[in-house]
């Protein structure tokens, strides 16, 4: 797995500090000892689909899927084609945190904060293969969405579900409650436009 782009200034923001800079120095040891640990376990796995989207009116369609999300419509505006993305760095990281918070509070604090940092870093380089992806064929991505963003509702992770077959693919699944384990995972849907 090449080098992610693990953001530190993120990871203090998660902890509460307001830049890298103002973290003491045990702390900044600790979270650097939270990212080795966290990256030595993750499994980055992603899986996406390209759909072609079918405007109405008020709404779009695409992979079975009536979009009524005024937030999602406008970012998918002047798009042909909508990608289900979803990612995860795997359970392992779950069961470090879990550990962690019965033996080292503040450190299962630094490795939620780690992992959240880790998945992010994973979806972004996946995102970014995507975009240079779409860039060689003459089109142009739109920002990510995921469900819960804005007006668009997380029970959208079903429909992701029922599409990526998360589960059997790269081992995702939802609670009654649409949240996803392992909790290390994000979903998204990324816009395509062509001048074609």
């Amino acid at each position: 797995m090449e080098m992610l782009d693990i953001s530190r200034r993120d990871i203090a923001r998660h902890l509460g500090y307001k830049r890298p800079e103002d973290l003491d120095d045990i702390t900044a040891t600790r979270i650097e000892e939270c990212v080795k640990e966290v990256t030595d376990v993750a499994e980055y796995q992603s899986i996406h689909h390209t759909f072609p989207i079918i405007w109405e009116e008020e709404l779009c369609e695409f992979a079975g899927i009536k979009i009524h999300s005024k937030d999602l419509l406008k970012n998918l505006k002047g798009c042909s084609e909508a990608i289900m993305l979803a990612v995860t760095i795997g359970p392992a990281v779950d069961r470090l945190i879990r550990r962690a918070e019965v033996t080292d509070v503040s450190k299962a604090v630094i490795l939620q904060a780690v992992g959240a940092e880790v998945v992010e870093a994973w979806c972004n380089k996946v995102n970014l293969d995507i975009k240079n992806d779409m860039a060689a064929k003459g089109c142009s991505t739109k920002p990510r969405f995921s469900p819960g963003y804005g007006d668009l509702p997380l029970e959208l992770q079903q429909e992701f579900e029922r599409v990526l077959q998360m589960r059997k693919n790269i081992g995702i699944s939802l609670s009654d409650s649409n949240i996803m384990t392992p909790s290390k995972s994000i979903t998204a849907v990324i816009g395509i436009c062509c001048n074609n």
